[in-house]
């Protein structure tokens, strides 16, 4: 998530410029003729333009403010009241067009992204509450985010598979301890973020498989052993193989080594995952050895605070999916 600094409203004021070059270059014949680069140029003005828009619209709200604050002089107290209402109206809606801007930002380059969110089980008495809490303020931040996600629970760990716009980036910022204070008892829950490997799934279509027949050999009587029923079937893509003889026909031991095949190419793909997470999490578990702290969940006043940008926020807010 950015913040509003001097870094950001530097990357508005470059995205404005942008902008109104853009829209110069529309109003050339050359540009306007060549229909080419005349769509490319319309589809980068409406990339930008919300964000111009509403960076025009920061200018002027942030100019009427400061001319607000130069009076002084007040005919009444009810002037300066109305003059302190309009102050306050205008501080709000600056506000809330900042964060909107933020979004827009943030979303301006975003890309989908798969990550695999995993909440452990720690320590005391109350760590499953903890643990249910956390699992259910992601599950509805992921719904009101339109993200895509299935999750694997069990007793010690839940998991998330997610996928949507810079759903990785986002969560980054949940890696660590979450303690939970519950009165005089503390308890607490892991976070690991990690790239969920985004591997095709596999397929077994004709040109994905290479099939040989050969002789059977072995037991199986003087048939099995004079006709070419044995079959060997390659997964072209990992080079995985499986035989099969023990039918007496070939379309028998083709089904059996296919079935065989399938299996055991699944099985790979999900230690190949299973690798990339493990080689990822490991960097994570020496910040938690560390104590390195996320969030800290006071029960008592319910309120959150997150380590990673010192924002404080409300626990209803939280379960509920409207902040993280």
């Amino acid at each position: 998530m950015l913040f509003f600094d001097d870094i950001t409203l530097a990357k508005l004021e470059q995205i404005h410029n942008e902008y109104l070059h853009i829209c110069e270059l529309l109003t050339y014949e050359e540009i306007v003729t060549d229909s080419k680069l005349c769509l490319k140029y319309q589809k980068d003005l409406a990339k930008l333009e919300p964000l111009a828009k509403k960076y025009e619209l920061l200018l002027e709200l942030e100019k009427q403010l400061k001319d607000i604050n130069k009076k002084t002089d007040f005919e009444s107290k009810q002037e300066e009241l109305l003059f302190k209402q309009e102050e306050q109206t205008l501080s709000d809606n600056i506000c809330n067009l900042k964060n909107e801007l933020l979004l827009l930002l943030d979303n301006l380059n975003a890309d989908v992204q798969n990550a695999i969110i995993e909440i452990v089980l720690g320590d005391g008495e109350n760590a499953k509450d903890l643990k249910n809490d956390i699992v259910l303020g992601y599950k509805n931040y992921f719904e009101k985010h339109n993200f895509k996600y299935e999750i694997f629970d069990s007793k010690q760990n839940t998991l998330f598979e997610v996928a949507g716009l810079n759903v990785k980036n986002i969560m980054q910022a949940q890696v660590g301890l979450h303690l939970a204070k519950f009165g005089n008892e503390n308890s607490s829950c892991k976070v690991f973020v990690y790239d969920n490997l985004n591997l095709d799934k596999p397929t077994f279509d004709e040109q994905d498989l290479k099939i040989q027949t050969t002789r059977s050999s072995g037991a199986g009587g003087q048939h099995i052993n004079t006709t070419d029923s044995s079959i060997k079937i390659t997964h072209i893509k990992t080079g995985i193989t499986s035989v099969c003889q023990d039918e007496r026909s070939q379309f028998q031991n083709k089904q059996k080594a296919l079935q065989n095949l399938k299996e055991k190419v699944i099985d790979y793909y999900n230690k190949q995952k299973t690798k990339n997470a493990e080689k990822q999490k490991r960097e994570q578990v020496k910040l938690i050895k560390q104590n390195y702290v996320a969030k800290i969940y006071d029960y008592q006043s319910k309120t959150i605070w997150s380590k990673i940008n010192g924002k404080q926020l409300n626990m209803t807010d939280f379960l509920s999916g409207n902040d993280l």
